[in-house]
């Protein structure tokens, strides 16, 4: 079995949350948070994550999981370029803040050597964020809580809408205007086996995938931009508990030269991030 090497890793840490956007694209939440059994089987496959996301539901209300995983990434000795993850502001977590100096410290120690931070948060600020905070009552917790937060070296601002594009039309979007939703269109995966001097290596070489690969909390990869319960079945690609990342990836995803495969991975940003425009 090859060892992978992943572009960007969407990780799925919890479905956990205490707001209920209109927005929110994993719809109906549940406490459900990822279990040992689920790191260990995925993360004992893995390599090297370029960037490493953590996704949620709030991660904030999460930290626990959070110690597990990269307790787990520590051991096994799997190198990280950067950390990045969104919260919504509204639970303060010095557990959190501590998490992130760990992971920044072993980021640069194993890897990276650069001043600046390798583990940043920013912090959700829009529309529908609002109008679910004024509804509860947190406004004014939820403005100390940014203070507080935009006092640490990992704070990298606020996060809004692009006004530009629409929204997926998944989890509690599907209730808004079509006018402003549009489907979810899925990554195309690409890979390439890397050897020494990034030379084409199927024998020998870690196995790399991108643009983005997400597991969710039962161990299933699927799109990071599906609701819950789309990840369960009509974005579920398999089960890391029942099967290897490698053959998730072989049967996903397209073979090519570490060139082209690099190029692909590119061009599949810029339309993602583009085609509903």
């Amino acid at each position: 079995m090859h060892r992978i090497g992943i572009e960007n890793f969407g990780c799925m840490v919890t479905n956990k949350c205490n707001l209920n956007c209109a927005h929110c694209m994993r719809g109906c939440k549940n406490n459900k948070s990822m279990q040992q059994d689920v790191i260990e089987a995925f993360f004992k496959q893995v390599a090297f994550v370029g960037n490493l996301c953590l996704c949620g539901g709030e991660i904030t209300l999460a930290t626990e999981t959070i110690k597990r995983i990269f307790d787990y990434i520590e051991k096994k000795n799997i190198l990280l370029g950067q950390v990045t993850t969104v919260i919504n502001g509204t639970n303060y977590s010095e557990e959190f803040l501590q998490l992130l100096d760990e992971i920044n410290q072993y980021i640069k120690t194993s890897f990276d050597n650069s001043e600046e931070s390798c583990a940043t948060f920013t912090i959700s600020y829009d529309e529908y964020h609002k109008s679910e905070i004024e509804r509860l009552h947190l406004w004014k917790q939820y403005l100390e809580n940014v203070q507080r937060y935009q006092q640490s070296i990992h704070f990298a601002g606020m996060q809004g809408l692009d006004s530009t594009l629409k929204l997926f039309r998944e989890g509690n979007a599907q209730s808004l205007d079509t006018s402003l939703t549009v489907l979810l269109k899925p990554f195309n995966w690409y890979s390439t086996y890397m050897g020494q001097n990034h030379s084409f290596d199927e024998q020998n070489g870690v196995l790399y995938v991108g643009p983005l690969v997400t597991v969710n909390v039962d161990g299933i990869i699927t799109e990071c931009d599906a609701s819950i319960e789309h990840m369960g079945n009509k974005y579920n690609y398999g089960s890391i508990l029942t099967e290897s990342l490698e053959e998730i990836i072989e049967r996903k995803s397209k073979v090519l030269r570490p060139h082209k495969c690099f190029e692909k991975w590119s061009k599949e940003q810029k339309r993602y991030q583009n085609y509903n425009k």
